[in-house]
């Protein structure tokens, strides 16, 4: 998880760390939208940076269904199931699967 953090101990304070953490946080796929709060701490003039998150269920199930049509095939279907599981090995990794299901129908010529 350190790799997708920005902000870092010791370092001067750039406010396009946040979205840079946000961003890189929600494209793992295993957490909500990060909520990242800074506390000045008034014996100094440091920054305290909090980042909470919420993390995702841990499966979900995907489904999507394609129906097509050309000049040389009369339909065609195609359907899409998926599973996705997040946070696999406990260091936020996620693990779709996925199948793909289709059956074309071609014109016969003659």
């Amino acid at each position: 998880m350190t790799d997708v953090v920005f902000m870092k101990p010791n370092t001067i304070f750039k406010d396009k760390h946040k979205p840079q953490t946000s961003r890189r946080i929600s494209n793992l796929r295993t957490f909500k939208y990060p909520k990242i709060d800074y506390i000045e701490n008034k014996a100094d003039t440091t920054l305290t940076t909090n980042i909470y998150l919420t993390p995702l269920k841990r499966f979900s199930l995907g489904f999507s269904a394609e129906a097509s049509q050309s000049n040389i095939q009369s339909i065609g279907f195609a359907l899409n199931p998926s599973i996705l599981m997040r946070n696999v090995f406990k260091g936020a990794e996620t693990l779709e699967l996925s199948r793909n299901y289709f059956y074309w129908s071609f014109k016969r010529w003659g």
